[in-house]
């Protein structure tokens, strides 16, 4: 779930697009972690990164790991 409403980048990295934005409280299907960020599948179809710290697990706790 989103601790805050995020933007959706095209790629890993905040200077790239902004493809969609993410409301507080939604729930998005995460495919992979990469370092700091999520790649993440949104309703449409659509494909994107949102940095992992805008994401809590149910314990309130930010979501880590690497891809594997």
């Amino acid at each position: 779930m989103l601790a805050e409403s995020s933007p959706v980048y095209e790629h890993p990295d905040k200077a790239s697009a902004v493809i969609a934005y993410i409301p507080q409280g939604a729930h998005e299907n995460v495919t992979a972690v990469a370092g700091a960020w999520l790649l993440i599948r949104l309703p449409d179809g659509k494909v994107g990164f949102i940095p992992n710290d805008s994401v809590k697990q149910n314990k309130g706790q930010p979501i880590t790991g690497t891809s594997e």
